[in-house]
């Protein structure tokens, strides 16, 4: 014998906490393991999305970011190498992985979140990581929510690859998006 519940919404006995929520409504998730290539030091799409349609205006979005970077630097002048992921809603800019409150990226690196260093004259610095953000978003909305992240490299003559497809066993970027009742 099985049963099944279904409810719109579930709020804690003690109600919603401040700046929090109360259960899962929805989940869903983007993944990609498409090659994005760049080396400008403004930011550029990866193929990282998801969307989701809220129920209820007054929901949160909770959105869990696994992204898989590689930054490189074959240029013997330069000791470090490294780059940075941001977080957008639609095309406004929520969350600045090092820059946590400044979402233009004017920190003093931008939004510089991950290097490799080494002694000057060492050839083709490199480092491969997974970078995560976890955030908890008030859309205030009802309509589809498409979220994207977005990355950049910190210096000239460098190389930023989101999603790299040589690394072991073409392992995914991830994104997932949980509505959450408030």
């Amino acid at each position: 014998m099985s049963s099944e519940l279904r409810v719109d919404k579930i709020i804690p006995t003690g109600g919603v906490p401040t700046g929090g929520g109360g259960g899962i409504i929805q989940t869903v998730m983007g993944s990609t393991t498409t090659q994005v290539q760049t080396t400008a030091k403004t930011f550029s799409d990866s193929t990282l999305t998801a969307t989701i349609t809220p129920k209820f205006s007054s929901s949160k979005i909770l959105i869990t970011v696994a992204q898989l970077c590689r930054t490189h630097c074959a240029d013997t002048a330069q000791d470090s190498a490294g780059g940075g992921i941001r977080l957008l809603r639609g095309s406004t800019v929520i969350v600045n992985s090092r820059d946590h409150g400044a979402t233009d990226g004017s920190g003093s690196y931008g939004s510089r979140d991950f290097s490799v260093n080494a002694d000057l004259g060492a050839a083709n610095l490199a480092l491969v990581a997974t970078k995560s953000i976890i955030f908890l978003d008030s859309p205030n909305s009802t309509s589809a929510l498409t979220y994207k992240t977005q990355g950049r490299i910190m210096q000239t003559n460098m190389t930023l690859q989101m999603n790299p497809t040589d690394t072991t066993n073409n392992q995914p970027s991830i994104m997932i998006l949980q509505e959450v009742s408030a």
